[in-house]
């Protein structure tokens, strides 16, 4: 699959359009856990997942059940958590200071993508939710896996 996004263009692997697409799925289903395990299928976070709890500490050892309380109460105390993908990005911001989080190019051009057309639909209708748009894919994907581990 690759995305294209005013002139930018990168190739995604089918093991990531997957977990992309469960990710998609677990934010419509408030399921943070599959979406934390999303997060380390797509290289977003790391396996161990690691933490600290201060900005001058190092980095250790942190839980994915730790990770998705977090999330959970970031996503639904946020305006638009379960619904703009913009709220995500923001939560996950917030977040990068004590998580250890990756940004291989592909996640760079995704998120912009998504916000880019996040952004241009929200001026034509207030209510969309990138969530919802993309779910009959995410479904797609789920039902029809590309790779042995989807499958």
């Amino acid at each position: 699959l690759y995305f294209l996004d005013f002139g930018l263009m990168s190739e995604v692997k089918p093991e990531i359009m997957e977990a992309f697409a469960y990710g998609i799925q677990c934010v419509l289903n408030k399921d943070y856990d599959g979406l934390v395990q999303a997060f380390i299928a797509t290289g977003f976070v790391s396996s161990p997942i690691e933490y600290r709890s201060n900005v001058k500490d190092p980095f250790g050892v942190g839980s994915a059940e730790q990770m998705s309380a977090e999330l959970s109460e970031r996503m639904e105390s946020v305006p638009g958590g379960t619904s703009r993908f913009g709220a995500l990005s923001t939560v996950l911001f917030d977040m990068g200071n004590n998580w250890r989080m990756y940004t291989p190019p592909y996640i760079i051009l995704l998120i912009r993508t998504f916000l880019t057309l996040e952004g241009i639909a929200g001026q034509v209708d207030p209510t969309f939710n990138i969530y919802e748009v993309s779910l009959p894919w995410a479904i797609q994907r789920a039902l029809s896996p590309s790779t042995p581990k989807g499958a």
